[in-house]
């Protein structure tokens, strides 16, 4: 069956590298809107289909059923995926057997550094989440009415190769009393990679993403800092934090849960390489 992703940056990359490597039998395709990234995916052995998301758009007649693994995100504004909708309007005439959506943990909302699972109720606090509680509703409907599966990945920090908070550690800028800090969830990029190529082939519904170990977001940050050989932060409050900190960094300390992962262990039961947050660190560090 062909695979077609959505978005093929980093992540969409990494799912793409791991179908080659495994040998994946059919096409992969890859949706991007430049020439210069169709140019790097046919290098890739990836065959690019050129169309932007924000406009109406065409997509060419596929031979067989598709199973699609949507990594866009939405547009930056606005309460809804205008960007999914589109592409889901193109897909009418399509054949789907499986669509896979990346969505977020920031559904949830903030709940305080407690426990939540697949059944706790989406509570979006910001725009962004707004958005992608939108794009799960669309993904859902969609499934119904073409009577194909839908994996939703709810997912938290991405962390790995160029995602490491290296130049905020570089330039001083101090973190929160780890005493004080808040939960907060990592997975790494090869790692959800690897689940989203598992659940091209099992699971079906909501599943809550991550390495199963919620840690103190300064507890991350000092682990970079010491396997990066970069000096220790100094640490402030979280009232000085609330007050210094940019409004983006302050709606993921805002909210805080820690995710379950049950479920997504025993439907798709994901391969996870880096578990461990040192040793996914110190890989990241080594891949350029």
């Amino acid at each position: 069956m062909s695979v077609l992703i959505i978005g093929c940056g980093d992540i969409g990359l990494r799912i793409a590298q791991q179908l080659l490597h495994a040998q994946h039998s059919e096409q992969i395709y890859g949706l991007v809107r430049s020439a210069n990234a169709a140019s790097h995916l046919t290098k890739q052995n990836i065959k690019p289909v050129l169309a932007d998301l924000d406009q109406t758009i065409t997509l060419p007649t596929f031979t067989d059923a598709l199973s699609i693994i949507y990594t866009a995100p939405p547009a930056q504004q606005g309460m809804h995926d205008t960007r999914l909708q589109n592409f889901l309007r193109a897909l009418n005439t399509q054949s789907v057997n499986r669509i896979i959506y990346i969505s977020t943990s920031g559904v949830y909302g903030d709940h305080k550094g407690n426990w939540v699972d697949e059944t706790t109720l989406v509570n979006p606090q910001t725009e962004r989440a707004k958005r992608r509680v939108d794009a799960e509703q669309h993904i859902q409907t969609f499934a119904q009415q073409q009577n194909c599966a839908a994996v939703i990945l709810r997912v938290p920090g991405i962390y790995g190769p160029g995602r490491l908070p290296i130049e905020r550690l570089q330039s001083g800028e101090a973190i929160i009393d780890p005493a004080e800090a808040p939960y907060t969830n990592l997975i790494h990029a090869d790692d959800l990679a690897s689940i989203c190529v598992a659940a091209l082939t099992k699971g079906k519904g909501i599943y809550n993403v991550s390495d199963g170990t919620p840690l103190r977001n300064s507890d991350y940050y000092l682990a970079v800092a010491k396997l990066a050989g970069l000096p220790i932060p100094s640490f402030i409050s979280l009232t000085e934090a609330q007050q210094q900190f940019s409004a983006m960094r302050l709606s993921f300390i805002n909210e805080a849960r820690r995710l379950r992962i049950n479920k997504l262990e025993k439907e798709i039961a994901p391969v996870l390489r880096y578990r461990n947050l040192a040793e996914g660190i110190k890989a990241s560090l080594l891949e350029k």
